[in-house]
């Protein structure tokens, strides 16, 4: 059996396995984020190393999963831009935060992620939320070239 066939279950932990599965083709992820509105499935794509920056750049555009999209490592210039655009200067208390696609994780995680633009890190060294402001002006301090 595979991926892709196990990617059609009427059982949603068989399908939420198959998002996270590091061998899925590129192409079942695209099926199941266009078909299928789980939000565990949703986590699985973002996370799953086989996720292009096109299909990533669809699901920030969403609001779909920021907070996990940006832990991942190999984030283009563009996709931490399209996230950094989503996120920044949004003000969401933490009980509807998830509803908003995880805002708060998304700046923290762009805050320490050295990849991350300096001009974007300038703007997040200014947050309100200290963690998020400590974490830029510290990654600020070691991304200098």
């Amino acid at each position: 059996v595979t991926l892709s066939k196990l990617s059609h279950s009427d059982y949603n932990d068989v399908v939420i396995n198959v998002s996270q599965n590091d061998n899925t083709p590129l192409k079942t992820l695209e099926r199941l984020l266009s078909e299928n509105d789980e939000p565990y499935v949703h986590m699985g794509i973002a996370e799953n190393p086989n996720t292009s920056q096109k299909l990533l750049l669809v699901m920030i555009e969403s609001n779909d999963q920021l907070g996990n999209i940006s832990t991942r490592e190999d984030l283009t210039p563009e996709t931490i831009r399209a996230i950094a655009s989503k996120v920044i200067g949004v003000v969401i208390d933490d009980e509807n935060d998830m509803n908003y696609g995880g805002c708060e994780d998304a700046k923290l995680n762009l805050a320490s992620n050295s990849k991350t633009p300096r001009d974007i890190l300038k703007t997040l060294a200014q947050d309100e939320n200290e963690y998020i402001k400590n974490s830029a002006i510290t990654t600020l301090g070691i991304s200098e070239p």
